[in-house]
C-alpha cells in the first residue's frame, strides 16, 4: 500500500467513525421497531457516541476484509474496468455465473427445509452479500458503461448487514432462540427472565422486557436498579 492510499485512509477515519456510529443506530432502531418500541425517544444525544462499541469489531473485520481483497485483485483497479483484456477472463465470466447459479439454489434448498424464520433471514442475509459479491466481479469483466465502486460494494455490505442483523436478532427473541436469562434486581422488586419475559436491551435511563404471550413491551426506569446478573439457559430451555 503506497504512501497516497494510506494518507487517503488516514482521512477516511473520522468520516468511517460516524459512518459505524450510523449503522448501529440503523440496526438499534431497526431491533426495537420490532418490539414496537421508539429507541430513539429514549435515548440521550451522548449514548449515540457508544453504540457502535459492541459491533466495532464487526465492522472493522468487514471493512478491513473488503479493502484487503481488494488490494490483492489486480483486476479491481478502483472499481474501473478500461483496461481489462476481456478475452483472458473469459472462465472467470463462467465461474462467476455458476458460483451465483449455485448460490442461489443453495438459498433455495436450505429456505425449504429451514421452519425458523430468523435462520431462512441469516440465510437471505449471507446469499444476498454472496451474490452482490459475484456481480461486483462480474462487471469487471464484460464490457459495459455500468461503474460500480469496490468501496460501494463495502459500505453496502455494512449497511445490509447491519439492518438484517436488527431484525433477525429480535426474530430471535420472538422464537425464544435467545441463550441467555437475566436477573434485574431493583430496589423494590426482582425480575427474573424466562420462556415468556424476555430481555432487550439497556440504556442509560431505561431497562426493555418483552412478553411473547402478550406481545407487549415493558419499560423500567433505571434509577431504582442495583444490579443485572446473566445467566446461560439450560440445552432443556430452562
Amino acid at each position: 500500500m503506497n504512501k497516497e492510499k494510506i494518507e487517503l485512509l488516514s482521512k477516511m477515519v473520522p468520516i468511517g467513525g460516524i459512518f459505524i456510529i450510523l449503522c448501529s443506530s440503523i440496526k438499534l432502531i431497526l431491533f426495537y421497531s420490532q418490539f414496537n418500541i421508539s429507541i430513539t425517544d429514549f435515548l440521550t444525544i451522548g449514548e449515540y457516541a457508544t453504540l457502535f462499541i459492541d459491533d466495532i469489531l464487526y465492522y472493522l473485520a468487514i471493512f478491513g476484509l473488503g479493502i484487503f481483497l481488494n488490494e490483492l485483485d489486480p483486476k479491481s483497479d478502483k472499481g474501473t474496468n478500461d483496461n481489462l483484456d476481456y478475452g483472458i477472463f473469459k472462465k472467470e465470466r463462467i465461474g462467476i455465473i455458476l458460483m451465483s447459479i449455485v448460490t442461489v439454489t443453495g438459498v433455495i434448498i436450505w429456505l425449504y427445509f429451514t421452519d425458523s424464520l430468523y435462520k431462512k433471514l441469516d440465510i437471505i442475509k449471507v446469499g444476498i452479500y454472496l451474490l452482490s459479491t459475484f456481480f461486483y466481479s462480474y462487471l469487471l469483466f464484460i464490457k459495459t458503461r455500468l461503474k460500480f465502486s469496490y468501496r460501494a460494494l463495502i459500505i453496502f455490505a455494512i449497511l445490509f448487514y447491519t439492518g438484517m442483523d436488527g431484525v433477525i436478532d429480535a426474530q430471535k427473541i420472538k422464537e425464544n432462540k435467545n441463550k441467555l436469562n437475566y436477573i434485574i434486581t431493583l430496589e423494590n422488586e426482582t425480575i427474573i427472565t424466562n420462556e415468556d419475559l424476555h430481555y432487550l436491551g439497556k440504556s442509560d435511563k431505561f431497562i426493555y422486557l418483552y412478553f411473547l404471550t402478550k406481545k407487549e413491551s415493558m419499560i423500567f426506569q433505571t434509577t431504582n436498579l442495583m444490579k443485572i446478573q446473566i445467566i446461560e439457559k439450560k440445552k432443556n430451555g430452562s
